[in-house]
């Protein structure tokens, strides 16, 4: 009786597990090619991601100093603004403006005094005066200097503000000028009386007092007197008032014209940085990702056809069919692929199989096959034809079977599996053949098909392979 392997112990021929998965390279080519599509859109979109990324860093550390210098540029302007709101120099009267001014002099009482006609000084009055004291001592000097710097930087105008209800925004410190030249010390007071200016001026006159004996203790230059050589209120004119203004105008005109160039660089900037980013994809990088992710496509679409084929159990040649069973090769029928014979490309990759070298018609394959059952069987007119296929297929074969010798001597068993006449016509039949079809049949079909032949004991002949 015909033995045959386990199915763990299934033979599998190389050669044909190659062709069968060939014979899918539309499918694979296909799977190849939404790889590379897929991959290089991957990689576009990660390169875009990547540009984006660097792009959106460069601008956010642009916008980032945009905001920083527009912010900067906003704030000196609004300063101005804000300057020019609360200064008094702006009320001032260019024609005749209140002044109260005196001329201060440190005097060194160890050291002899020197008299020095040439040295004289101008007060605000216009009056010439002579005086008899040149300073030319270091420590009078650095009292001197001292005072000078602390009344430009260093006088509390929180109490004269109170005392001429002057708004907090109002800088008094320029109402008071200070001069230092040939070691003396001038002191200019403006308001807008002469009343107000002499105020002011004694106000800054006690807070120098105070400022000169704090100096004297901490540096301890002893035996120093602070000596007024001159003190005059008058009204006077304030000729620079217009070109203060101008320069005022000019101060914020530079601010808007800088802060107009500074945007316009910016906007350059960030174009240029937008324009960069477009043309900074990598076309290399992308192709080669795309080759990369045809050849992963390629080779895991055809690992998963071999999978698939291995798996599924079904039988991919007449040689494995033979590695597995112990049987007669009757004849194999043209290959097929998907219940149609192969043409073209696939005819060529069937062919790789010297099996299929024979270009000889289905019809003549089946009258050699039907000469050999005779030969092995002898001329019987009982014999049946079983197998998994479909009924339609199985009956094609047969009646050709039938044409080839002359007479109906073959009859078709599609059902024998679960079909009570095809089982009683088994039993009857004087021999058995076993139509396998490629990549149609199974093993484990088969399988059960010979089982039932050897259960009814009916000589099997052989297999036709379709």
């Amino acid at each position: 009786m015909n033995q045959r392997k386990k199915q763990e112990n299934r033979v599998i021929q190389p050669k044909s597990l190659l062709i069968r998965t060939l014979l899918r390279w539309k499918s694979i080519c296909l799977c190849t090619l939404i790889a590379c599509i897929l991959a290089g859109g991957y990689a576009y979109r990660k390169e875009v991601k990547a540009v984006n990324a660097s792009s959106k860093g460069q601008t956010s550390e642009v916008d980032h100093d945009y905001q920083t210098y527009v912010k900067a540029f906003d704030e000196a302007i609004a300063a101005r603004y804000a300057y020019l709101e609360n200064t008094v120099v702006k009320d001032m009267n260019p024609y005749a403006q209140p002044v109260a001014a005196t001329t201060l002099f440190v005097r060194d009482n160890n050291e002899e005094i020197i008299i020095d006609p040439d040295v004289t000084n101008t007060i605000v009055t216009g009056n010439t005066t002579v005086v008899e004291n040149k300073a030319a001592n270091l420590k009078t000097s650095t009292l001197l200097s001292g005072l000078y710097y602390y009344v430009l930087n260093g006088i509390p105008w929180t109490e004269i503000q109170t005392e001429f209800n002057l708004p907090e925004g109002v800088l008094v410190d320029e109402l008071v000028q200070a001069t230092l030249e040939n070691d003396l010390l001038v002191i200019k007071a403006y308001q807008s009386t002469t009343e107000d200016a002499d105020k002011l001026l004694d106000y800054v006159m006690n807070q120098v007092t105070v400022k000169f004996d704090e100096l004297v203790s901490l540096t301890g230059y002893d035996n120093t007197e602070l000596v007024v050589l001159d003190r005059n209120t008058d009204t006077k004119i304030f000729s620079n008032n217009f070109s203060w203004l101008t320069n005022r105008v000019n101060e914020i005109n530079a601010l808007v014209d800088a802060k107009a160039k500074f945007i316009n660089t910016y906007s350059t900037q960030v174009s240029s940085i937008n324009n960069s980013s477009k043309t900074s994809v990598s076309k290399k990088y992308i192709l080669k990702t795309m080759i990369k992710g045809g050849i992963l496509g390629f080779g895991l679409s055809v690992f998963l056809v071999m999978m698939y084929l291995i798996f599924s159990w079904k039988v991919l040649s007449s040689k494995e069919l033979l590695g597995n069973y112990n049987m007669q090769v009757l004849g194999v029928l043209p290959s097929r692929y998907r219940k149609k014979e192969v043409k073209g490309i696939n005819r060529r990759i069937v062919r790789m199989d010297k099996n299929e070298k024979s270009d000889l018609p289905e019809i003549i394959r089946l009258e050699l096959a039907d000469s050999l059952i005779e030969k092995l069987h002898g001329n019987t007119d009982d014999l049946v034809v079983i197998s998994d296929l479909d009924p339609e297929r199985v009956q094609k074969i047969v009646k050709e079977l039938n044409e080839s010798a002359g007479e109906d001597k073959y009859k078709a068993l599609s059902g024998i599996r679960d079909d009570i006449q095809d089982r009683k016509a088994l039993a009857k039949a004087g021999g058995v053949i076993l139509a396998v079809g490629i990549e149609e049949s199974s093993y484990p079909a088969i399988d059960d098909l010979l089982e039932l032949v050897d259960s009814y004991q009916v000589p099997f002949i052989g297999t036709i392979v379709c």
